[in-house]
């Protein structure tokens, strides 16, 4: 028998001991469903009853506002969670609920320790890893203009942020303290089987901001402090990719901070460890990240390409980074993952992976044209965390 609880028109009624919602109600009832082990409420505005217990922080009716607010909460199972943020920036997306793949288990391949929300997810395809086009084109997934979106975004498909589909998402556009580069190989079929990984933390001088904001209104921007924090390799990614290219030695080194372990390698400027540079974010042309060419814009690189390091001295050099564009001398190029400093023409290619590149000076600025070697497949996709 219900109880009812106040007066007249105002009373609502609690009840328990339901197996399905009561017929009919008023605005405020409650009871018990037995199914569902949960409070219902009438909600006089749907002429429905709605679920009040609530599941943990990141399921659908209690959506977390990041993945490092799930892993507070004590969750450290990966997988897809229920987001709803309230520091979003733009701050229009705090009122949506994106479904997004987070890392939540204290795992040595991002770093130890979880709370990753998924931000950017580029997989090696024909048609979503490659930037060709043009410099600026919406068509070709993150090229230059597309870092600046200003909503979480599928590229294809639809549904859930996660690795079925190339996707702009959510942790994007929340406020950070930590990044992780995540690159992919070709034995990676999940996120939880990378080829490597790097991780940063944020200079306690800098603002905690969102990526979104960070590419909107900084230039030239050191965000890191300390340098790498850590690197995971699976070993299917060689330690000696990039190649360095012999035949342009004003470029005196390479390497991949976000995959290598060691030092840069090569010739003159060659021995700095990799773990010693920290993140630089929107490099601009001409400024002191770009490698000595007057065109070099990169979104996300380290301070390996700072122009006063000894070993940098030839303007004919792609730079290591995520959405990275060149123009020197009328050689324009753009590809959407750098591997390393890559001086052209005839380096063999290491560079740069398959079917990702644009080359505005004979289609080919990156010399993948060439009949040998071929760009390496060795790499496969990549994408960005944040915590």
């Amino acid at each position: 028998m219900p109880v009812n609880v106040g007066a007249g028109s105002s009373a609502i009624q609690i009840s328990g001991g339901h197996s399905s919602h009561p017929t009919g109600g008023s605005a405020g009832d409650l009871y018990y469903h037995t199914g569902l082990n949960a409070w219902h409420y009438y909600d006089g505005s749907t002429s429905d009853f709605v679920k009040i217990s609530r599941g943990a922080l990141g399921e659908s009716d209690n959506p977390g506002g990041s993945g490092a607010m799930i892993y507070a909460d004590g969750d450290r199972t990966d997988g897809v969670k229920y987001i709803r943020t309230t520091a979003a920036d733009p701050s229009a997306l705090n009122t949506n609920i994106y479904q997004t793949y987070c890392l939540l288990s204290d795992d040595s391949k991002w770093g130890g320790t979880g709370g990753w929300t998924l931000a950017a997810h580029i997989p090696f395809s024909s048609t979503s890893w490659r930037v060709s086009g043009s410099f600026s084109s919406s068509n070709h997934y993150f090229s230059w203009d597309l870092w600046e979106r200003t909503a979480p975004h599928h590229y294809s498909g639809t549904g859930e942020f996660d690795y079925s589909n190339p996707c702009l998402a959510i942790g994007y556009f929340i406020p950070f303290d930590d990044i992780m580069i995540m690159t992919y190989d070709s034995s990676t079929s999940s996120f939880l089987n990378p080829g490597a990984t790097a991780t940063y933390s944020r200079n306690s001088g800098n603002s905690k901001e969102s990526l979104y904001k960070i590419q909107t209104t900084r230039s030239d921007y050191v965000w890191s402090a300390g340098g790498r924090q850590s690197i995971y390799r699976s070993g299917n990614i060689s330690n000696s990719v990039p190649t360095w290219n012999t035949d342009r030695t004003q470029q005196g080194f390479t390497g991949n901070p976000w995959t290598n372990n060691g030092n840069t390698y090569g010739g003159t400027g060659s021995g700095v460890g990799f773990n010693s540079y920290n993140l630089v974010f929107k490099t601009s042309a001409g400024g002191s990240y770009s490698s000595d060419a007057t065109g070099n814009r990169t979104r996300i690189t380290t301070t390996m390409v700072n122009n006063s390091n000894t070993g940098n001295d030839y303007p004919h050099t792609m730079q290591h980074g995520l959405g990275s564009y060149h123009n020197h001398g009328g050689y324009e190029g753009t590809s959407s993952y750098v591997l390393g400093q890559a001086s052209y023409c005839q380096m063999t290619r290491d560079h740069v992976p398959a079917n990702d590149h644009y080359g505005g000076w004979n289609s080919d600025v990156f010399c993948t044209l060439k009949s040998s070697p071929g760009p390496t497949s060795a790499v496969q996709g990549w994408s960005i965390w944040t915590r």
